[in-house]
Formats: C-alpha cells, structure tokens, sequence
C-alpha cells in the first residue's frame, strides 16, 4: 500500500528538483552550490498557506493510484516566493470554490515557480483536476512559465 505513495512523492521530488534546477541554471549559481541545494523538499501544510475549509470531501477508494497528471501554469504572473506561491494557492482554492462551485481546490499538490510544494487535496481525497480520472489519479499543479 505505501508502494504508489512512495512513487507519487518521487514524482514529486523528481519535478521540484527539476524546477529548483532550473532555477539555479538561470541564476548562475556555480554548480557545486546548485548540487547541495537539489532535495526532496517539505510539503507545505494546508493549514501553513492558510487554506479554507473544505465544502466536503470524498476520499479515493482506488490503490494503487493509476495515474500522475501534472498541469501547466495559466497564472498571469510565475510565483517566485513561498508567500507569493501562497497567496497563489489560496486564489486558486478561491477561484475553485466560488466561481466553479467545487468543494475545495481542484489540486492534490501544486509546485510553485520557486520550487515549494504546497498540498491542495493531499494523498487520499479526490480532486477535481482531469474529468474522469479525478478518483484514478493525483493532479498536480505547476506555476512555471
């Protein structure tokens, strides 16, 4: 049962890192320094960017899950701080929740354009992220131009 959460957190490992790498590349930070900075990062909580309580949740029968999707950013401006990815997310939950009508953000995790993890819906609930798959599946968000 800890097989698929152990491949999805290398999912996620795998593409923070790369967009910490990508970041450190435009900077022009020595590659000594780039290797010590590339890690698993933490998962920003809910309750750390200030999420709103959900309307209701449903949680995922299915395990293992059978996909990953990762989506693309259509957010005006690329997020280039923990609190600016923050305020991000909650405009998201907000976007979500009062012009869609959903329960809660559609996300399970989204990745800011400074490489943060934040937690949408997390590991076990469906999200609202791929029509006909959201309960096959974890959907992620990447804020990157």
């Amino acid at each position: 049962m800890k097989a698929p959460y152990i491949i999805i957190m290398l999912l996620i490992c795998v593409t923070a890192s790369g967009i910490i790498w990508l970041i450190i590349s435009r900077s022009g930070t020595p590659a000594s320094d780039a290797n010590q900075s590339i890690g698993c990062p933490n998962i920003v909580s809910r309750s750390e960017w200030n999420a709103r309580a959900p309307k209701s949740v449903s949680y995922l029968s299915h395990q293992p899950l059978q996909y990953a999707f990762i989506h693309h950013s259509a957010y005006p401006e690329e997020c280039l701080t923990k609190d600016s990815c923050a305020a991000a997310v909650r405009s998201f939950q907000d976007f979500h929740m009062d012009t869609r009508g959903w329960d809660d953000i559609g996300y399970s995790f989204l990745i800011g354009g400074e490489g943060t993890v934040f937690e949408g819906r997390g590991w076990d609930r469906v999200g609202a992220h791929t029509k006909g798959h959201n309960s096959v599946g974890l959907g992620r968000y990447l804020n990157k131009k």
